[in-house]
């Protein structure tokens, strides 16, 4: 790619950043516009305890002035009552406008204590001024009522004042400590936010734009134009996910197709193969009397004639077997029986080229669950595997005996037969891939291309008949030095 566009996904993360630090910002302004209305509310209310103060000392003053008009009239018995009834009148409209200052039951409860005591005050001041006035009766009834109901009204003020005094200074601590927590929380809130965002960022881009890369990398060895550059990165790696997956089901469809020509194919070529062979076997009884030359080019095209007819029964048995119509006939096998026949065939084909055939099989081993012709292909794969990469004067190994049960397993009894050979031996991190459909590590090792031929189908068909039995099959290093150790498990008939 020539150019990288601008990330849509990291312009949506980043949008998504800077609305989570907006919220944040958001909270953390309509808690302090919170708390300053707190603070309002509170000066609020110190303008309303202002108020309850001021008309209580209104009330007093108006009490004062309503006994200074009592006294008046009693030195002055001519003159009107007037004064004392606007005296009167003012105090009560003072007493009613601190009744709606107060809010609380406790301070309802002192306003109707100083109604009660200006109630007793006015009615002594009235039986004092119908009973002569007299100066010493005053002191003695009317005068303590006075100062009670002042007195009422006094500690009504300073009970308010205290409780405003004590409030006020607990919301003012409150709203003092909030704000001062407050710039720095922001501040952590906000580093935050934005080193969180960026982690997101970066753990969510950074792979998918590694993955979108091997994606494309993928595609322009295939063959497939990379999607177009695009602003949004989510779009662009839909895109190449679709194309993907489009080249994903072509080649499923030519591994289809393959896979039937090369039935058609070995099912075409069997009868003639078979043919061939036949011919060349009666050729070579009747070789006798050719001349040594041609004799060996007869044997010589007869093997080559019967390594076709093992390719072509292999590629058979394969397609088959992906096909679903590989059937076993699953019977007791005696593994000894078995292994002799196999290792008397390949014997002599190993002699001849200089490779030394080992066979050891532990006494008294119950019969294997299998088919038994199957269980010879996988036998003769394994054989024909280890022979081409044992050098000359290199042995071959093939043991069978009852396998030891893992840690978790079941005790029940459990058969393994073994083929080691002493080549060069496989890498370990192509040990499972040996298996795979066509895969040959000369492929993947440099320096290999002398290395014997074959199809890279022989371990893949093992795998699959042994995994039709129940069992399974690994490669492993050989055990005491070069060379590979092929391995499979089998269930005994019994179990």
């Amino acid at each position: 790619m020539s150019s990288t566009p601008r990330s849509g996904l990291r312009s949506k993360l980043t949008a998504i950043t800077i609305a989570w630090t907006v919220l944040v910002l958001a909270s953390f302004l309509w808690t302090f516009l919170a708390l300053s209305g707190l603070s309002w509310e509170l000066q609020g209310q110190e303008r309303e305890s202002e108020d309850t103060i001021a008309t209580a000392s209104a009330l007093t003053s108006a009490l004062e002035r309503e006994d200074d008009a009592l006294l008046m009239l009693m030195d002055h018995p001519q003159v009107s009552r007037l004064p004392l009834e606007t005296a009167r009148h003012t105090s009560d409209q003072a007493r009613a406008q601190l009744q709606k200052l107060l809010t609380s039951e406790e301070e309802k409860r002192s306003a109707a204590g100083v109604e009660a005591a200006m109630t007793e005050y006015r009615d002594s001041v009235d039986r004092l001024l119908s009973q002569g006035g007299s100066l010493a009766r005053y002191h003695q009834e009317t005068n303590p009522r006075l100062r009670l109901a002042v007195t009422l009204v006094a500690q009504v003020r300073e009970r308010h004042v205290e409780e405003m005094r004590a409030t006020a200074a607990i919301i003012r601590n409150e709203v003092a400590r909030l704000r001062r927590w407050m710039l720095p929380s922001s501040a952590v809130a906000l580093a935050l936010a934005v080193i969180l965002g960026a982690r997101l960022a970066s753990q969510v881009l950074l792979p998918l734009r590694r993955l979108r890369r091997q994606g494309e990398a993928l595609l322009q060895e295939a063959g497939t134009d990379t999607p177009p550059l695009v602003e949004d990165e989510l779009l662009r790696m839909e895109e190449l996910l679709r194309r993907m997956s489009d080249r994903f089901a072509d080649l499923q469809h030519l591994d289809e197709q393959r896979s039937e020509l090369l039935a058609v194919v070995s099912h075409e070529l069997r009868t003639p193969v078979t043919t061939l062979q036949m011919s060349l076997r009666m050729l070579a009884e009747a070789g006798q009397e050719l001349p040594p030359r041609l004799q060996e080019l007869v044997n010589a095209a007869l093997g080559g004639v019967e390594q076709l007819r093992d390719t072509v029964d292999v590629l058979l048995d394969m397609t088959r077997m992906e096909a679903g119509r590989l059937r076993l006939v699953l019977e007791p096998v005696a593994l000894e029986t078995l292994l002799l026949s196999v290792a008397e065939r390949w014997r002599p084909r190993l002699q001849e080229a200089g490779v030394e055939l080992k066979l050891a099989i532990e006494p008294g081993l119950p019969p294997a669950r299998g088919d038994r012709s199957r269980l010879r292909v996988v036998l003769d794969n394994l054989l024909s595997n280890a022979a081409k990469y044992t050098p000359q004067g290199g042995h071959i190994e093939l043991r069978a005996g009852l396998s030891r049960p893992d840690a978790g397993e079941t005790s029940e009894e459990i058969l393994q037969i073994a083929v080691t050979d002493t080549g060069q031996g496989i890498p370990p991190e192509f040990r499972t891939r040996v298996f795979d459909k066509f895969f040959r590590v000369e492929h993947h090792r440099p320096g290999s291309e002398d290395s014997p031929g074959g199809t890279g189908i022989g371990l893949y068909l093992c795998k699959e008949i042994v995994e039709l039995h129940g069992g399974s099959i690994w490669c492993e290093a050989r055990p005491e030095g070069h060379g590979t150790r092929v391995a499979i498990r089998l269930r005994s008939f019994s179990t």
